[in-house]
């Protein structure tokens, strides 16, 4: 007898980091201000929490900015979500509460 096996489901956060600025803010509403060497410390905390990095993609014409998108396995009994911030420079309001909804 063949098992089938489940895919995995995951949930998604999206981050945005401007090292210009030198700041960093996520789709949880956290943010913080990044000194030298913390952008690591920040990635690593993400880690700890079971987040995977998934992909960047470059924000404006400069190289200091991006968006950050990680996963992590969903939480059995969970629904899958995408965390952004309704307040992101890239999201129109309306369509960050279809996505968060």
């Amino acid at each position: 007898m063949t098992q089938i096996r489940q895919r995995p489901q995951w949930e998604y956060l999206e981050v945005f980091v401007d090292l210009d600025k030198k700041s960093w803010k996520d789709g949880t509403g956290r943010s913080r201000k990044l000194k030298k060497g913390q952008l690591g410390e920040a990635l690593a905390e993400l880690g700890r929490e079971g987040w995977e990095l998934a992909g960047t993609l470059p924000h404006g014409s400069a190289d200091e900015e991006a968006w950050m998108f990680f996963k992590r396995p969903l939480i059995e009994g969970q629904e899958p979500s995408l965390i952004v911030d309704p307040t992101s420079p890239a999201v129109d309001s309306s369509e960050a509460s279809e996505r968060t909804a």
